[in-house]
């Protein structure tokens, strides 16, 4: 006949066997006390947090064993006693991406730099386009929308609009601010078509009509010959020759032929040189008109 051990009415006295200092309160017992119920809450070594399992101290792992080991002997060990690690932060944490695109939720022990994996967008330094490199931690940025030394290089051309009248393209790639003059030579006949003049475009695309029509004057007596039939005697020039400049003398005649007189280029043709008969022209007829007669 089998009898029942006595009970005992106290508390367990056995100390406790993990990392917390006292046992939950039970009552005396034959065998192994209950495993530990209470949160590990032991400060993890990757971030400080607490591990928030149930005590992980003493495990108890059934034990594979031979029975052949054991023959005869009843005392076979069923568990072994292990000690877990505590397990990885699952603490959420809010973590910004390398180009501080945006800002997203992670697990704690999963926090370290990641990529959002959109362009950079920072400010190259020619001030017209942006890094197109994915998401990546900046360096040695002036400040903060302008771009790092390990960002995207420009490899652009210049595109800035061309000064009106220029079509020459600017010589610099892609930079900031105005681009330079453009300093390239253009050929254009003068004026009169005498020769062939070479002028920095700069010169030309930014000036006045004023200033154009100086810079294609060839500095040479004009060679056209004007409404008055005179050379032009101005220095090479835009437009129709005017002959109201000419300083050229002409002969006229009275209408017999007798008188001569010079006269501006200009008042004759106004119109004002006139040259009238006198009286030796009329003396002149009179002794014509004798001799005529007399045949």
């Amino acid at each position: 006949m089998k009898f029942k051990p006595p009970r005992c009415n106290q508390n367990c006295r056995i100390p406790s066997d993990c990392h917390h200092p006292l046992r939950k309160p039970h009552r005396c017992h034959f065998g192994s006390c209950p495993s530990c119920d209470e949160v590990c809450d032991k400060p993890l070594t990757s971030c400080g947090h607490k591990c928030p399992e149930l005590c992980h101290d003493v495990i108890k792992v059934k034990k594979k064993v031979n029975p052949l080991l054991y023959a005869g002997n009843n005392n076979i060990p069923q568990f072994d006693i292990i000690k877990k690690p505590c397990p990885p932060c699952i603490e959420p944490m809010k973590l910004e991406c390398l180009g501080k695109h945006e800002i997203n939720e992670f697990t704690c022990s999963q926090l370290g730099p990641y990529s959002c994996k959109r362009p950079c967008g920072k400010q190259l330094a020619c001030t017209n386009h942006t890094c197109t490199l994915d998401c990546h931690e900046v360096i040695d940025a002036p400040d903060e929308k302008s771009a790092g030394s390990n960002c995207a290089k420009c490899e652009y051309e210049c595109l800035r609009k061309r000064p009106q009248g220029c079509n020459h393209i600017c010589l610099l790639p892609c930079h900031p601010g105005d681009c330079p003059l453009c300093v390239q030579m253009f050929r254009i006949r003068c004026h009169c078509r005498s020769i062939q003049k070479h002028i920095e475009c700069f010169k030309w695309s930014s000036t006045d009509q004023d200033t154009r029509n100086n810079l294609k004057s060839c500095g040479q007596e004009c060679p056209k010959i004007m409404s008055c039939t005179h050379k032009c005697n101005q220095v090479c020039h835009s437009g129709e020759c005017d002959p109201k400049g000419c300083d050229k003398k002409k002969s006229i005649r009275c209408k017999c032929k007798r008188r001569k007189k010079e006269f501006s280029c200009l008042q004759v043709m106004s119109g004002k040189a006139q040259l009238p008969c006198d009286e030796g022209c009329n003396e002149l007829k009179l002794k014509q008109q004798r001799v005529i007669s007399s045949f």
